[in-house]
């Protein structure tokens, strides 16, 4: 239920800010999104998914119960950062047997 709570919230933060998602990838424990914008729709893309995480946990739970939501926006400031990060973005979640193709993912539809 979190996966699915986390992968609808990217694409609703994704409509709402003006950062644009260039890729992402969701693990059992964080996540890694790729956004491309200027530092405040970063930030702001960032603020609203943990908010709106923190709501779904404590819609779900009752309670934060001790959950930890607290992204970190890193610049990217030459081209062999970027491609470092894209490529780990990308690859990680094959490392993990996860799907990588958009065709893969089930559409998921969550009810707040």
């Amino acid at each position: 239920m979190d996966y699915r709570a986390a992968f609808n919230l990217i694409a609703v933060c994704a409509a709402y800010c003006k950062a644009r998602v260039v890729a992402f990838s969701i693990e059992e424990t964080h996540i890694h999104v790729l956004l491309e914008g200027r530092r405040s729709e970063c930030e702001a893309f960032k603020i609203m998914f943990e908010r709106s995480y923190i709501r779904h946990v404590t819609k779900t739970r009752g309670t934060l119960n001790g959950a930890k939501i607290d992204l970190d926006v890193i610049p990217i400031l030459e081209e062999n950062h970027l491609l470092d990060i894209g490529t780990y973005v990308i690859a990680q979640p094959t490392k993990d047997g996860k799907p990588v193709l958009p065709q893969d993912y089930r559409i998921y539809v969550f009810p707040y």
